[in-house]
């Protein structure tokens, strides 16, 4: 390589052009550098801070999600319980209207039973007399009486 005049006149020219950029325009282009690297590093800070909000938000709504999976755990458990309860009140009520109603069927069978007996006793009291009263012709009173306590001995002796 030979080093001639031109070679010298641009080594001149650069030197000019390097002092002018270093004085004139550098300096805006460090301004601009500085001024980007300064947004660069907020914007970091500012990721970096959004990450942790992101994070602490996570775990909020994590400790949120599991508070209200333990309430509606809970108020589950309440109601099954209360309706457990509710259940067993009902089949005491059940139970409590059956044998009530148990009670007075029985009391009603032993009504008409006693009625039908009742009536019955009559009816062969009053066929009895009639048959007596034929056969004996005489005193059907003493007949009568004698013929119902007998039969209300007999009754009462079976029952």
């Amino acid at each position: 390589m030979d080093i001639n005049a031109t070679f010298a006149v641009e080594l001149v020219i650069f030197s000019i052009f390097y002092v002018f950029v270093k004085r004139s325009l550098w300096p805006l282009f460090s301004g601009v550098l500085e001024e980007r690297q300064s947004v660069i590093r907020d914007g970091l800070a500012s990721a970096e801070e959004g990450r942790l909000l992101l994070a602490t938000a996570r775990k909020e709504a994590d400790k949120m999600m599991n508070d209200a999976r333990a309430k509606s755990y809970h108020i589950l458990q309440q109601a099954e319980a209360e309706l457990e309860i509710l259940k067993n009140e009902h089949k005491r009520e059940i139970e409590s209207l059956r044998l009530e109603s148990q009670k007075q069927i029985l009391a009603e069978q032993d009504r008409v039973r006693a009625e039908f007996l009742k009536q019955a006793q009559m009816h062969y009291l009053s066929l009895v007399e009639g048959v007596l009263s034929k056969v004996l012709a005489d005193d059907s009173t003493v007949v009568h009486q004698s013929l119902e306590q007998v039969l209300v001995d007999s009754f009462n002796d079976r029952h």
